[in-house]
């Protein structure tokens, strides 16, 4: 049941900048006719409910709960009407649910505040009507439901009235109705309306009698005509603001869907910004034994705020069938009375979107670690990684040392999300070489035939000290990146894997274990680290000497001719193209080389790559390198 109270809270939802005002009082006879024995005990038993909540709205108020002298007059009279509901609830319920749905409905179209009179009015200060809508000779048989509807213009008592009248089967009412708990009376009559198509024929008739209170269908159209004048639903206003918004939160430490963004505002100093992402997703009911597949519209509405420079993010998910209106309704926050672009407009409506109960709250907080973790990671790590993520082509964009993730609900009734990250190396005694475990981001959903697919991946890098006292950061391979969901632990991740080959436990920063280090981390042959690859951006080369390329050469060939290539690691397929690559941009000769050419040919080596790897012309994504020309610096080795 939705609570009756929300008429208290929706004004927060609306523009309330303009002058333009509307008081819309609504009326009802005392003929009021109910034969039918359920709807009969229904009207009963929902009376003494709505009694016993007006107590309870009445206890809180007295309590200091909720002080009327806080609340905006528009506020003040839709209170006042939920207790004109108390004191008469049999002939208000139908008037109370009419005028909850016309609030609705007309919250987007007015820009004004909307006052709300039930029966008379009772708060001098909202001064007269404009517009009264008056419910006639209600009547509830076992077999109808009906009403009349009498509208009036008062601004303009000259206007002719206009009277319409509503009515469906009662049967189909109660069916729908069956299993609406509290308050089941007044779900009653919101069943009825909607049955009825009520406020659709209601908004048409208003528009006759009042033309300054147009239609939804009008009211969209001059919508998408400001919004187009305005160039905010443009392609390119989209794409820059996007762009805009990625680079403003690339320090965020949380999955933001940018690929998936229909609408944003950022305000002119950058510390507030909003974006409404959205997508499709497949959705199945069951009428009987059919089975009903179609597609649901997912949208989220994403406020950012920076305060003392940290980034604190709301969200709302919202479910829709016309992605058209979410854009259109979410734009229109920023359009003020004159039909120009209002800052002020959005910013407000983000920052009430923020207080409310409807809005998850998420909360960042950065546990301390030793000044070395810390100068190590920002100084040798996280540059490096910050380059590599950044470059178009990466399949990551951006990654994080989350350590859990709590979710919890103590303000306002607010769910607030608390991420806490920690800066976490694992080292050796000496201190000379440290593992980073760390969580990737995704551009892309990497499979999007499932429905719940995770994002992220966990991985190990390797960051070792030189002989020169310089830092070396390299891709530990050992360990194939993992699929990371939100419920896993950062730490636990990496006890999982390593307390196979090591004594590490989560607790731990040292690995006392010199076998561990000796045969996972330091471990060289002749082509150099077994396990390692230096991390370097796209115009940089690994460096090898010639006989350390020459081996790598040899182990290529081993493993062409042992395995099949779609059964190959990613760090092996890597090791094969940049090999293949300096052979043929260096034009280099040699039995070994040759050998290497004319057996990936052979074997069809590309042709097998194709098959477990995408490519875009000749570069592979998920290598993140190119096979032939033309190349960057990655893909191919420098021979000193």
């Amino acid at each position: 049941m939705k609570s009756f109270f929300l008429l208290l809270s929706l004004t927060w939802l609306g523009t309330t900048f303009a002058q333009v005002q509307e008081h819309f009082l609504v009326t009802s006879n005392s003929s009021i006719r109910i034969t039918d024995p359920i709807c009969k005990k229904m009207a009963e038993e929902s009376k003494t409910e709505i009694q016993e909540e007006i107590k309870r709205l009445n206890k809180k108020q007295k309590k200091g709960d909720i002080n009327l002298k806080n609340l905006r007059l528009e506020q003040q009279s839709y209170f006042e009407a939920i207790q004109t509901l108390g004191n008469n609830p049999e002939i208000n319920f139908a008037p109370y649910s009419l005028a909850d749905a016309l609030i609705r409905t007309y919250r987007q179209t007015v820009e004004g505040p909307i006052y709300l009179s039930l029966q008379k009015i009772t708060l001098k200060s909202l001064g007269a009507a404009t517009l009264e809508i008056s419910i006639n000779d209600i009547q509830v048989s076992s077999s109808e439901s009906a009403m009349d509807v009498v509208v009036k213009n008062l601004k303009n008592p000259s206007t002719p009235a206009q009277t319409i009248h509503f009515s469906c089967p009662t049967g189909r009412l109660l069916l729908d109705n069956s299993d609406s708990g509290r308050l089941a009376w007044l779900n009653f009559w919101g069943e009825f309306f909607q049955e009825v198509k009520a406020l659709e024929q209601l908004e048409k008739v208003i528009m006759q009698v009042d033309p300054s209170l147009v239609t939804a269908d009008e009211r969209d159209r001059q919508t998408d005509e400001v919004l187009s004048k305005l160039g905010l639903t443009s392609k390119e206003y989209l794409s820059k603001g996007t762009e805009q918004a990625r680079k403003l939160l690339k320090d965020v430490p949380y999955q933001i869907p940018f690929n998936q963004v229909i609408g944003v505002f950022i305000s002119k100093d950058e510390q507030k910004l909003s974006l409404l992402s959205g997508s499709s997703e497949p959705e199945i009911q069951y009428d009987g034994e059919e089975e009903i597949s179609y597609l649901n519209f997912q949208s989220t509405r994403w406020n950012f705020e920076k305060k003392d420079g940290h980034w604190h993010i709301y969200y709302s998910n919202h479910y829709t069938a016309d992605s058209l209106t979410v854009v259109r309704s979410f734009y229109n926050a920023g359009i003020g009375s004159d039909k120009r672009y209002s800052e002020e407009n959005w910013v407000n409506e983000n920052e009430a979107e923020n207080l409310s109960e409807l809005f998850n709250h998420i909360e960042f907080v950065h546990e301390a670690a030793t000044v070395e973790t810390q100068t190590l990671i920002r100084t040798e790590i996280q540059p490096k990684l910050a380059k590599l993520f950044s470059e178009g082509n990466s399949a990551y964009d951006h990654f994080c040392q989350r350590i859990s993730q709590q979710t919890s609900s103590y303000w306002d009734e607010q769910q607030t999300e608390k991420f806490i990250f920690k800066d976490v190396l694992i080292s050796n005694p000496e201190k000379t070489a440290f593992i980073f475990p760390v969580i990737l981001n995704n551009k892309e959903v990497q499979n999007e035939d499932v429905y719940y697919s995770s994002n992220e991946d966990f991985k190990f890098y390797a960051l070792l000290k030189n002989t020169d006292g310089s830092y070396t950061l390299y891709d530990w391979y050992y360990f194939k990146p993992l699929s990371y969901w939100s419920n896993y632990s950062l730490l636990r991740c990496a006890e999982t894997h390593l307390k196979h080959i090591s004594n590490f436990t989560e607790d731990q920063e040292i690995i006392n274990d010199s076998a561990f280090w000796d045969n996972y981390i330091f471990k060289r042959s002749a082509r150099g680290y077994d396990y390692l690859t230096q991390v370097i951006s796209a115009n940089e080369s690994i460096a090898l000497s010639k006989s350390e390329f020459d081996a790598q050469v040899q182990d290529c060939i081993d493993i062409l001719l042992e395995y099949d290539v779609v059964d190959l690691y990613d760090h092996q397929l890597k090791q094969i193209l940049r090999c293949i690559n300096t052979i043929q941009k260096g034009k280099l000769t040699g039995v070994q080389n040759t050998k290497l050419i004319t057996l990936s040919q052979e074997l069809h080596f590309q042709k097998r790559l194709n098959k477990i790897r995408t490519a875009d012309k000749n570069y592979y994504p998920q290598l993140n390198l190119e096979y032939g020309e033309p190349m960057t610096e990655r893909s191919y080795y420098l021979i000193h």
